[in-house]
């Protein structure tokens, strides 16, 4: 059964309420396929649940908050391509980081957990305060 553009819009909101858990076991577990691959900003590629549950575990510890405010996404038969605003808060600080950035998700309309996953932006406003936020502690 082939799914309206409603019906994707729920899957990414759900996508990211999970990523807003800050739990990294869940969030990959529920959305992604066991050899799904990530490519994130300019960082090395990451394959595999247990390699993406480290990765995001080490980025939500340092979190209290994060939050996607979804601008618009297309539909293509194998991919949604999503322009978000991401919004995310350091454990110890109290500013609003905003980081716009563009998203493939690469999966059928049918499917609920991607093959890949392509995340491009600067995330350096981000990296930047927890760098200076765990160098004052």
């Amino acid at each position: 059964m082939c799914q309206s553009k409603e019906d994707i819009l729920l899957w990414l909101k759900e996508f990211h309420e999970a990523s807003a858990s800050l739990n990294a076991e869940y969030f990959i577990k529920k959305f992604f396929n066991d050899d799904a691959i990530l490519q994130f900003a300019n960082n090395s590629i990451i394959k595999g649940h247990e390699n993406l549950i480290k990765n995001f575990q080490k980025q939500f510890d340092s979190l209290d908050m994060m939050h996607h405010e979804i601008e618009h996404f297309d539909i293509l038969p194998d991919r949604i391509y999503q322009y978000a605003k991401i919004l995310y808060k350091v454990k110890g600080d109290t500013e609003i980081i905003s980081i716009p950035g563009l998203a493939v998700f690469h999966k059928t309309k049918d499917e609920q957990k991607i093959k890949r996953f392509d995340v491009f932006c600067d995330p350096s406003p981000l990296t930047d305060k927890i760098q200076m936020i765990h160098s004052a502690q």
